[in-house]
Order: structure tokens, then sequence, then C-alpha cells
């Protein structure tokens, strides 16, 4: 494209070609071809990323719960044994 534009505007060793019409024709349409793919392409890279964030921020919020759950499991078996142990010294008082 920027070819035929250089050609049209004498830039260019090739000035002095006459390109026929349909050939511009022919760059006009590869060009929107080639923007339509670009565009395809990115909304699926976009795609992609968007759906491993959420993948990602899924596997956080997991890896934090299980970690709250094993915190809150292992104070409470902490308190039972504490409850245990000082339960017959408190009968005895």
């Amino acid at each position: 494209m920027i070819y035929v534009v250089a050609v049209e505007n004498g830039w260019g060793p090739a000035a002095d070609w006459d390109l026929p019409p349909d050939a511009k024709d022919g760059f006009t349409v590869s060009a929107f071809a080639l923007a339509l793919l670009l565009v395809f392409r990115t909304n699926s890279s976009y795609d992609r990323w968007w759906e491993a964030r959420k993948l990602w921020g899924l596997l956080t919020n997991r890896c934090r719960n299980l970690a709250r759950e094993a915190i809150n499991q292992l104070a409470l078996a902490r308190w039972r044994t504490m409850v245990w142990q000082l339960g017959p010294r408190a009968l005895a008082v």
C-alpha cells in the first residue's frame, strides 16, 4: 500500500511505471484482509490472557481459602488439646 502511494506521487525508482487501476484494488483488498486478520488475532490473544487471569485469580483465592481453613483447623485442634489437658485440673479445683 505504501509502495502504491509512493508510485502515485512520483517518489522512488518506480515512478515511471504506470500501475493499472486493478492493481490498486488488489492492494486495498489484501490490506483490508490483513487488518481483519490482525484484529482477530489481537482479540483472541486478549481472550486467552483474560482467561488465564481469571484462572490465576481463582487459584489464588482457593489457596487463600485453603490456608485459612488449615489455620482454623490447627487452632481448633490446639484448643481441644488444651481443654483435654486442663479438664481434670479444672474439675479438681
